[in-house]
């Protein structure tokens, strides 16, 4: 659903041939591939911690100079360091996610660049579509993360590394199309302890049920997502 903004995002900033490129957070392996596509890295590693995902793109999603990895996105990178590090809607889900941008940037190498796509704002006037965003803002946040975590990655800077570009970018988003995303992850995060402790069960039945009745709607103008794209690159003397 996402693949136009973030298509024009690694057009734009990415004026090289990476050797090597990272995807913080491949899931299924889509974005890894969108790398791979735009960039025409040598290699692209996708990193994840989840085996279901991981299973599923390397199955699905592994075009020649593609590989997959099981790693933590808190942890050192399991490779040299990289010329380039994508990211799109993971940190929202880590806490003190400017240390995180400070510890990848760190491990890039000289001259390489850390391209991040996160949440700004969700804005939308459908009650089914907010109800939503209000139960996964404070399930999230009940972990010490923020799903709007746009405001929160602009801006910083270290002894090696500096931001580079910086751009908000509006996207609408089709109803029909944000309900059956909103669907899949609700059946999974329904499942959540502070979810199970906060929310009876029929709270979440009646969500999901307005959420498969929006599948078949063909507004094209109820949601709008802000998305914060961010570049930091590490600078040509860092060590």
């Amino acid at each position: 659903m996402f693949a136009g903004p973030s298509t024009e995002f690694l057009r734009e900033q990415v004026g090289f041939c990476p050797r090597l490129a990272l995807d913080i957070g491949c899931a299924a392996g889509r974005t890894t591939r969108l790398v791979a596509e735009v960039t025409r890295a040598a290699v692209v590693l996708g990193l994840d911690t989840s085996v279901p995902f991981l299973r599923s793109a390397r199955t699905f999603n592994r075009p020649p100079g593609v590989a997959y990895v099981r790693a933590e996105a808190t942890q050192p990178f399991p490779t040299r360091s990289p010329d380039l590090v994508y990211s799109r809607l993971v940190l929202a889900h880590l806490p003190m996610p400017e240390d995180v941008v400070a510890r990848w940037s760190e491990q890039l190498r000289p001259g390489g660049l850390l391209l991040l796509d996160e949440v700004e704002r969700i804005e939308t006037p459908n009650p089914v579509l907010e109800r939503y965003e209000e139960i996964v803002t404070a399930m999230v946040a009940s972990r010490g993360a923020q799903i709007s975590v746009g405001p929160r990655i602009v801006g910083l800077s270290g002894n090696s590394w500096r931001q580079r570009a910086n751009e908000l970018r509006v996207y609408p988003v089709v109803t029909a199309d944000a309900a059956r995303m909103y669907a899949m992850n609700l059946a999974t995060w329904r499942r959540d302890p502070y979810v199970i402790e906060t929310y009876d069960t029929a709270t979440i039945d009646d969500l999901a049920a307005g959420l498969d009745e929006l599948r078949g709607s063909s507004s094209t103008d109820e949601i709008e997502w802000g998305l914060r794209q961010v570049v930091y690159e590490r600078t040509p003397g860092g060590r």
